[in-house]
């Protein structure tokens, strides 16, 4: 391989990673140079490989998690020693799941996951993909992309229902987001699975979302008076990773 085609096919990679969610052949060409036809051919030995896939509905295409396993450690690992402390301590506040997730694509990949050691809980396992709409952890991240990004990926949003709680109209997802944003906690309730409510925050770098901490805590156990101590530990955790730009405001949750 000529030196001109690895520079070409890092450029295409890095514009991805950059970018955080899927994008077409002609984004990629228009954001890198790259020439269509070289862009096709090298993404298509990136997609055999297992390094690059493409989305079913757009064939947008986007970097899999297999690329930052390659030098053996994860390209996240600076997120998560810098995650790991808070995660403990809401896990010790509440000893309930504690999930941190990334983006990929239009879904959420589970970092690390604290799993409650209570009998009544929701399992789930590092680099399960969960769908962004659906969960508390894609919301947090999406609430905070910028505008652009954040329109980008809604508008080639599949909204699939998983419980009959999903949120599936795009107006209404936007409307979480916005409260997201505003309140500082991303909330789902019984959307990507029944009988789990999840809280999360944002975990923010030079201005943009790089992940998600989330609390997930099964309904029967759920009340007003914890699902507010969840929101203050949250809003005093998100305030010790981001500062107060991104902690959002703090207003008493009504009871449900």
């Amino acid at each position: 391989m000529s030196t001109a085609l690895v520079e070409k096919t890092f450029l295409l990679l890095e514009s991805m990673a950059d970018h955080g969610h899927p994008l077409a052949l002609k984004d990629l060409h228009d954001r890198t140079g790259v020439p269509k036809s070289t862009a096709y051919r090298i993404l298509q030995t990136l997609s055999n490989l297992g390094y690059v896939e493409q989305e079913l509905d757009s064939g947008h295409y986007y970097i899999t998690r297999r690329l930052a396993n390659l030098a053996g450690a994860t390209q996240y690992q600076d997120v998560i020693e810098r995650a790991t402390p808070v995660m403990q301590d809401l896990y010790s506040a509440f000893e309930e799941t504690v999930n941190l997730g990334v983006l990929e694509g239009h879904h959420v990949s589970y970092l690390k996951v604290l799993e409650t050691s209570k009998s009544l809980r929701s399992i789930v396992t590092p680099e399960v993909l969960d769908p962004v709409h659906s969960t508390a952890l894609g919301r947090a991240i999406v609430a905070y992309l910028p505008e652009e990004d954040q329109k980008q990926l809604l508008a080639s949003a599949k909204m699939e229902a998983f419980t009959d709680h999903t949120i599936v109209s795009k107006r209404d997802l936007k409307r979480q987001l916005e409260i997201a944003k505003q309140t500082g906690v991303a909330i789902e309730r019984e959307e990507n699975d029944v009988g789990v409510a999840c809280f999360a925050i944002p975990i923010v770098e030079r201005g943009r979302p790089v992940a998600s901490i989330s609390v997930s805590v099964p309904t029967v156990r759920l009340n007003y008076a914890l699902e507010q101590s969840m929101i203050d530990a949250l809003l005093d955790a998100s305030e010790t990773l981001n500062g107060a730009t991104f902690a959002g405001t703090r207003t008493e949750m009504q009871p449900k």
